[in-house]
């Protein structure tokens, strides 16, 4: 992967017209405040729930067939270097969605909202970010 998904772009379309349309007159700059917070909020633990379901589900049908490879290989006495070089289907889908919760971040930034104090972006970027990115969180 070596770039952000196009579906990042607009995941927060709808609220960026909601924000940007005539009727936000009507609302305080508090209330359009919490709006916001609550909606990104929303968006966001939605968003993590699906990804952590998914990198879960690719990484237990992953370790099945490897474990039964690997098994095989220590009976039969061959070498697993070859294997240890490539990468895996979790580790891929991973680095897929780091590049798009990282221009997730980026546009909860454009919206006025710091992303690493939503509680489940900073879950989102602890699941999917490479070992050593997992505590910071930097775009």
């Amino acid at each position: 992967p070596l770039r952000h998904s196009p579906y990042v772009s607009g995941l927060f379309r709808p609220v960026k017209a909601f924000l940007e349309g005539e009727r936000i007159a009507y609302l305080t700059v508090q209330t359009r405040n919490q709006f916001l917070v609550s909606a990104t909020e929303r968006i966001t633990s939605r968003y993590y729930d699906l990804v952590s379901e998914l990198v879960d589900t690719v990484r237990k049908t992953e370790s099945s067939p490897q474990r039964i490879c690997q098994t095989a290989q220590r009976r039969g006495g061959t070498s697993t270097d070859a294997s240890d070089n490539t990468m895996s289907n979790t580790d891929k889908l991973c680095m897929q969605y780091f590049l798009d919760i990282q221009e997730y971040g980026c546009n909860l930034i454009e919206l006025g909202v710091a992303a690493g104090d939503i509680p489940a972006y900073r879950s989102l970027w602890q699941c999917v970010a490479p070992a050593d990115r997992q505590t910071t969180i930097r775009f």
